[in-house]
């Protein structure tokens, strides 16, 4: 214990680890900011396609539904990242 205070030193040692605790929770705070955003945004999609059943076109296998899906989630994905950050 002594050698490792010796070479990197005390002073510092609690600015660093409280400054990695902060970093980690605005970390998952901002990616469950970002889930749940993904969420509403699939959730009122799918409340203004009314005449469109995603879940039973999804289960038939239908790929244009999944390809609209996926682009939906990746946009709503790009859009949460830059609000966020």
């Amino acid at each position: 214990m002594s050698l490792s205070l010796t070479l990197f030193g005390d002073s510092g040692t609690s600015d660093a680890s409280e400054h990695l605790l902060r970093s980690a929770g605005a970390s998952l705070v901002f990616g469950i900011v970002g889930i749940a955003l993904l969420l509403v945004g699939y959730f009122l999609f799918d409340f203004l396609c009314r005449r469109i059943d995603i879940q039973e076109q999804l289960n038939k296998g239908n790929m244009a539904i999944a390809v609209v899906v996926a682009a939906l989630l990746l946009s709503i994905a790009f859009i949460a990242t830059h609000v966020v950050s």
